[in-house]
C-alpha cells in the first residue's frame, strides 16, 4: 500500500495509479483529526480513526482499492 500525504499548499485531487471502473464506494464513519505532526503523533491509530472513502476499481491487473482519508486543519 501506498499513503501520500498533501501539505496544506498542495492541490486537493485524486489520481488514479491505473486505468479502472469503480466497483464499489464504502463509507466508513469516523472522526476528523487533524493529521498535523503533533496531532499525528499524539494520536493512536489516527488514520484508522478518521472518516474514509473505500472506492474499490476493477483494472487489467485485478481490484485496486483507493482509501481517501477525512481530516481538519489539513
Amino acid at each position: 500500500f501506498c499513503t501520500v500525504y498533501l501539505a496544506p499548499r498542495d492541490y486537493h485531487r485524486v489520481h488514479m495509479p491505473l486505468d479502472g471502473t469503480l466497483r464499489s464506494m464504502t463509507h466508513v464513519p469516523g472522526r476528523l483529526f487533524s493529521v498535523q505532526g503533533a496531532t499525528a503523533r499524539g494520536i493512536d491509530r489516527l488514520y484508522a480513526r478518521n472518516e474514509r472513502l473505500v472506492c474499490v476499481f476493477d483494472t487489467a491487473h485485478g481490484p485496486l482499492a483507493v482509501v481517501l482519508v477525512g481530516a481538519l486543519l489539513v
